[in-house]
């Protein structure tokens, strides 16, 4: 694969761009490059492949190159991604693709697993406490309820940080492929835990991560080949996550929901996952 380089000239950040792109762009002031392997920032002239490529003088135009209208369909200018990421490097886990991809896998399975013990070792918990105290075994459903209490909030725990962690990797795989900026990978995890805030912030949070992840799988070099994520069932989840909140109602809701849940956590890891494989 080739190496990606991210270009800085001192006020903003471009890239990533392959050495033919470079040398096709010829880009002038720039004072600072980052790449895969490198811990910070380095000046240009400490990376022999860009002399002559980068500050280098344009060569002279025959013509004027002609002016073209944007392609049918093409979003209005204040609609398209701006080519300006950061102004820093991109998050060290994007360094090996391979492995994150492989790590999101695992990330999703850990979650679908750990909400399945939370909710057998709850059930279990429940039915055996009561076993035992309609048999006046108080003190044995007392150890019961403890010992199963705790394991099932270990469980809890395990599925919610795996949660976490899914849903943030997801966020700087797209952030990284669309140079979004609005807020952090960080900010879109953890406000979702503030109570009643986080009714609204379910839809930044994703919906507009179903938005983004179709926008960078939009890319013509994918060739159509990504699996696109349904910006509607995510749009579904944050409404439902509302009306849950409806006394009885609710709870049902809130059953039917959690399905929906899955459903978006597993398109978006489909998604996100391809787009780390493809190599691109």
């Amino acid at each position: 694969m080739d190496r990606l380089y991210y270009l800085n000239n001192g006020t903003a950040q471009t890239g990533p761009f392959t050495i033919d792109a470079i040398r096709e762009m010829r880009p002038q002031g720039i004072t600072n490059v980052w790449y895969a392997g490198l811990e910070n920032w380095v000046a240009v002239d400490q990376v022999p492949e860009l002399k002559g490529l980068v500050n280098a003088a344009a060569p002279p135009l025959a013509y004027a190159p002609p002016s073209y209208a944007p392609p049918a369909g093409a979003p209005p200018v204040s609609q398209q991604v701006s080519p300006i990421y950061r102004t820093q490097a991109p998050d060290p886990l994007l360094n090996n693709r391979g492995a994150l991809a492989n790590e999101i896998d695992k990330l999703y399975s850990s979650m679908v697993m750990f909400y399945i013990l939370f909710i057998v070792g709850l059930l279990v918990t429940v039915v055996l406490a009561i076993v035992f105290a309609e048999e006046n075994e108080e003190e044995a459903a007392g150890i019961i309820a403890v010992i199963g209490g705790l394991a099932t909030l270990v469980f809890l725990i395990m599925y919610i940080v795996s949660f976490c962690k899914l849903h943030y990797r997801n966020w700087i795989v797209t952030i990284d492929r669309t140079g979004f900026n609005d807020h952090s990978a960080g900010q879109a995890v953890g406000l979702l835990f503030i109570p009643l805030f986080n009714l609204y912030w379910a839809f930044p949070s994703y919906q507009k991560l179903a938005e983004l992840i179709n926008r960078a799988l939009a890319d013509e070099r994918f060739e159509g080949r990504g699996p696109k994520v349904n910006v509607g069932t995510s749009t579904a989840m944050c409404v439902l996550n509302i009306v849950a909140v409806i006394p009885y109602l609710g709870a049902l809701i809130g059953l039917v929901n959690i399905f929906i849940w899955f459903n978006v956590h597993n398109m978006n890891r489909k998604a996100t996952t391809f787009i780390l494989r493809s190599g691109l």
